[in-house]
């Protein structure tokens, strides 16, 4: 098991490999924008900005290491081409009135699986889920 919760670690993969090579994975802890946005150089205190700041460090840090395959483990509110809904047990994370940030903070990232909604969701089928939970 790893555990990531340091902002500094966003970048630095833990790295599985299989028949296909290796596989690049980046745990990005949830990242509350008022705290976190300076550390990441994120251009403002939103969601959005600090989720895009994260997915920068991930991409360069695969680019820079070769790695064709990565996968982001996220605690994050996006939306996508399915509007995700959110359960009454969730706790709001709206910061300036921009509470979901877009799917593309997650570009050229081959899957992302994300937390912060209670139930199954795909917000790009196939490549940015929500696993749910059993328990709210």
């Amino acid at each position: 098991m790893h555990l990531r919760t340091d902002v500094a670690t966003i970048g630095t993969p833990i790295v599985l490999t299989d028949d296909a090579g290796p596989v690049a994975i980046y745990p990005i802890p949830y990242l509350e924008p008022q705290l976190t946005w300076q550390q990441l150089d994120a251009d403002s205190p939103s969601h959005s900005a600090v989720l895009q700041a994260a997915g920068d460090r991930v991409r360069a840090s695969a680019r820079a290491s070769g790695y064709d395959r990565t996968v982001v483990l996220a605690h994050a509110f996006v939306k996508g081409k399915f509007f995700p809904v959110r359960a009454d047990s969730e706790r709001d994370i709206s910061v300036g009135g921009t509470e979901m940030a877009p799917v593309s903070v997650f570009d050229d990232i081959s899957y992302v699986a994300l937390g912060h909604l209670h139930g199954f969701q795909e917000p790009v089928p196939g490549r940015i889920t929500y696993s749910g939970t059993p328990l709210a």
